[in-house]
C-alpha cells in the first residue's frame, strides 16, 4: 500500500474522524505481514493489539453468557459508610480509658513514697541569701532571652517595607475611586454642554 496513503489515513486516525473501514485498512495493513518501515512500528503494535477484535464486537450469545456469569457471581460485600455518632462514642471511650489509665499510672508510681523526692529549704537561716541567688538566676535567664530577641531584629527589619506596602494598598483605593471618575466623564453628559 502507498505510504501516503496510510499517512493520511493515520493522520486521520488519530484526529478521530475516520472511518470504520478506513480504521480497517490500518488494521489489515499493519497485520498483513508486509515489511513495515521502522518508524511505523508503534502503530503496527497498536493495530496488531486491536487485531484479534471485530468491529461489531460481542455476538448476542457471548454476552448473554457474560451476563449469565455476572449473575450467578456472589454480590460483593457493600462497605457501609461509618456512622459519624458511632465514630464518636468510640473515640470518647478510648479517650476516656487512656485517662483512667494515665490517673492509675501516675498515683501508683508517682504518688508511690518510694519515688517522692523531699524538697527541703537549702537556705534555711539566711533568707537575704536566697533572694539574691534567686535574683542572680533571673539575671541570667533575662540577658539569655535577650540575646536572643535581639537576633529578632532582622525581622523587624523586613516588617518595615511590608509596611510601606499598606499605603500602597490605599492610594490603590483611591486610583480606583479616580477610575470611576474618569469613566463618568468620558459618559455622555448633559446634552447642551
Amino acid at each position: 500500500m502507498d505510504r501516503k496513503e496510510i499517512d493520511r489515513l493515520l493522520h486521520k486516525y488519530y484526529a478521530g474522524e475516520s472511518s470504520l473501514g478506513e480504521e480497517s485498512i490500518l488494521r489489515n495493513y499493519f497485520t498483513s505481514g508486509e515489511k513495515i518501515p521502522a518508524d511505523l512500528a508503534a502503530e503496527k503494535e497498536l493495530f496488531t493489539m486491536y487485531g484479534g477484535m471485530t468491529d461489531d464486537g460481542l455476538s448476542k450469545d457471548e454476552l448473554a453468557g457474560m451476563l449469565d456469569d455476572l449473575d450467578r457471581s456472589p454480590a460483593p460485600r457493600s462497605i457501609r459508610p461509618i456512622n459519624r455518632q458511632r465514630l464518636l462514642r468510640f473515640t470518647a471511650i478510648a479517650a476516656s480509658v487512656v485517662i483512667i489509665l494515665s490517673v492509675y499510672v501516675g498515683y501508683h508510681f508517682i504518688g508511690n513514697d518510694q519515688h517522692r523526692v523531699a524538697i527541703t529549704d537549702t537556705y534555711q537561716g539566711n533568707p537575704e541569701l536566697a533572694y539574691n541567688e534567686t535574683k542572680e538566676v533571673l539575671l541570667y535567664v533575662s540577658e539569655q532571652f535577650n540575646k536572643g530577641t535581639g537576633e529578632l531584629s532582622a525581622v523587624s527589619a523586613i516588617r518595615e517595607p511590608v509596611n510601606q506596602l499598606k499605603t500602597l494598598k490605599t492610594m490603590d483605593a483611591g486610583l480606583d475611586k479616580l477610575e470611576y471618575l474618569d469613566r463618568l466623564k468620558n459618559t455622555d453628559g448633559p446634552k447642551g454642554n
